[in-house]
């Protein structure tokens, strides 16, 4: 409990104390998702988990979305993994190279949990 509240107070904290561009986000497994505007233009709309766009947008951020919430887990996602129909390698690899595009642009990033 408390996570997202934790973030955005690193998040402020952090903001006050370095330039913004060495800021990252990463909410690495999101659960509620909405739809925002890709970053290349004419891209069709990403979903991404809602405390990614909340972050971006207040603070300014300047990671790309894409590597801000790069695994979802929509309605029906536990059955689809039952039903083996999730790639969880390819989810794996989804989170890590989220990860080292974020670290590679941004020396300081804040990693909120899921759940």
């Amino acid at each position: 409990v408390g996570k997202s509240t934790t973030s955005l107070g690193l998040l402020a904290a952090l903001s006050s104390r370095v330039p913004l561009e060495s800021i990252g986000y990463l909410k690495p497994v999101g659960q509620q998702h909405v739809e925002v505007q890709a970053a290349a233009e004419g891209a069709p709309p990403l979903r991404v988990d809602k405390d990614c766009r909340l972050a971006k947008e207040y603070f300014g951020l300047r990671c790309e979305y894409k590597h801000m919430s790069p695994v979802l887990m929509p309605r029906g996602f536990t059955k689809s993994y039952v039903d083996g129909e999730i790639d969880m390698e390819r989810q794996k690899q989804a989170l890590l190279h989220a990860w080292e595009a974020l670290r590679a642009a941004h020396p300081n990033v804040v990693v909120e949990g899921t759940g």
